[in-house]
């Protein structure tokens, strides 16, 4: 074997490394979301935003995350970006044939029928000076309607809205809430918040029902 040969197997040799899943072990589980490697690093789960200490249910989310992962070995897959603006690992979470990820979040999702149908996260023209061009659109896929003031809106940065007491979606109907101010009604929600929500680049909108 030439030293070309061998320079180009061992290039793939470390591709194949680099590209291979991470299996370590869980030491602490700081929530719904979040817990820490035995390699020291913290991760955050891909596809989840858990409540925060202080809000609804952030004991349960913890709690019922700890009973899958604390002290377990995990398999860590990455997606596009392996880190969040915290320096945090970004993955999919299995232990053995679990996959967790899935078990928090979407385990009952199909028992929901209101749906995320299309966000609009980039307003015409500066987006400080059009807040409302700004909006996302929930559809309700059932024939029957549903009371909302149970569900909130949450973005990766931990922005949140409540929908207000007495809201509710018509069945196969669709609401939007937008990010500026105005007047609730019509099906139509508004945000209130002073500045732009949504990432213009990306961003991801969760749709959490907090019963």
């Amino acid at each position: 074997m030439n030293k070309r040969a061998i320079f180009f197997f061992i290039i793939l040799f470390l591709i194949l490394i680099s590209c291979s899943p991470k299996t370590v072990s869980v030491v602490k589980v700081i929530d719904g979301d979040t817990v820490i490697l035995s390699t020291g690093e913290k991760v955050r789960y891909i596809g989840i935003n858990a409540p925060e200490m202080g809000e609804p249910f952030y004991m349960e989310a913890k709690r019922e995350n700890r009973k899958l992962v604390l002290g377990k070995e995990v398999e860590l897959e990455f997606d596009r970006e392996e880190r969040d603006q915290y320096k945090r690992l970004l993955a999919y979470i299995f232990v053995g044939d679990t996959f967790v990820n899935y078990e928090l979040l979407w385990e009952d999702f199909h028992k929901y029928s209101v749906r995320i149908e299309r966000i609009n996260y980039n307003a015409e023209g500066r987006d400080e000076e059009n807040l409302n061009g700004e909006y996302v659109v929930l559809k309700n896929i059932s024939k029957e309607g549903m009371n909302l003031p149970n569900f909130r809106i949450k973005d990766e940065s931990h922005n949140v809205f409540v929908f207000p007491e007495g809201s509710y979606i018509d069945g196969e109907g669709e609401v939007v809430i937008y990010t500026g101010k105005g007047f609730t009604g019509n099906n139509k929600f508004y945000w209130d918040h002073k500045t732009p929500v949504w990432n213009n680049d990306h961003d991801t909108v969760y749709l959490m029902d907090i019963m």
